[in-house]
């Protein structure tokens, strides 16, 4: 397993963490060689890393769309956190914000950047 991306807000203990794992036994020029998991998690008092939102996704390896999200920043607006990722898609890239704490992720809005 591969870690692709970590992300943090410095004034939460909630991270962004992406990881990818190939089978080595598929070919690459398959649909489906690889697995994404990935998703906000936040820390317990203990440390360990707790999933607040999480995804799996199948993917090929052949076509290089890691990491399916892409930090771009973290908007402060108060005591919440807008996030603002890049979201890469199979022939679209798309910006996407998401109101994060520890309790839960929301989806605010996202716009196609692609220009297809």
């Amino acid at each position: 397993m591969v870690v692709e991306a970590v992300f943090r807000d410095a004034r939460f203990p909630v991270f962004f963490i992406e990881a990818q794992r190939k089978f080595g036994g598929i070919p690459a020029d398959t649909d489906y060689d690889a697995l994404s998991y990935g998703g906000w998690f936040r820390r317990d008092r203990g440390g360990a890393l707790i999933p607040i939102s999480t995804s799996v996704a199948a993917f090929s390896t052949a076509e290089d769309k890691l990491p399916r999200y892409t930090p771009i920043g973290i908007l402060r607006l108060g005591v919440g956190s807008i996030w603002a990722m890049s979201e890469v898609g199979k022939e679209s890239q798309t910006i996407v914000l998401f109101d994060i704490s520890a309790k839960g992720v929301r989806k605010l809005t996202s716009a196609d950047i692609s220009g297809c």
